[in-house]
């Protein structure tokens, strides 16, 4: 019996642990050690006692899990473990109209290899060179707009 009462609780031990480690796989061993429990007990003291063994440690799993929930939620030492703040933050610039930027020169901020980020009008963007490695300080002209980034090219 004292084989069981440790497997049950080194199991429910492992449950505790899943909710600050998570990934699986102590629960997966906690679930071994609690089937590894049942057997025993089925072995040893009959079909009743696996049952019993079997729905205590569901039930108290359960409530276990509830709990760890809460006291993360509403207690202070759960403050770590949870996320509070939003990120608000976006691109460094709004992305560019086709029809205001294309045709416009400006310089590459950055080596070009062959992305980069380059600066038309003062205002940084994202950029693809048509004319391949282009070093930082060059003049660029803009050649078109793409889903997320300039096309530009070499003057």
């Amino acid at each position: 019996m004292l084989t069981i009462i440790f497997l049950f609780l080194l199991a429910l031990f492992l449950f505790f642990l899943e909710i600050f480690l998570p990934g699986g796989i102590l629960a997966i061993i906690g679930g071994i050690l609690l089937i590894a429990a049942c057997v025993i007990g089925y072995t040893e003291y009959g079909g009743t006692t696996a049952m019993t063994i079997f729905c205590i440690s569901a039930t108290l799993a359960l409530i276990m899990f509830f709990v760890e929930i809460w006291l993360i939620q509403h207690k202070k030492f759960g403050k770590f473990l949870r996320l509070d703040k939003r990120n608000t933050s976006s691109s460094l610039e709004p992305q560019a109209k086709a029809e205001d930027i294309v045709g416009k020169t400006g310089e590459s901020l950055t080596k070009m290899a062959p992305t980069g980020m380059v600066i038309i009008d003062g205002k940084k963007y994202e950029a693809f060179s048509q004319s391949g490695l282009l070093e930082a300080a060059v003049p660029i002209e803009v050649v078109r707009v793409d889903n997320f980034r300039l096309i530009i090219k070499q003057i």
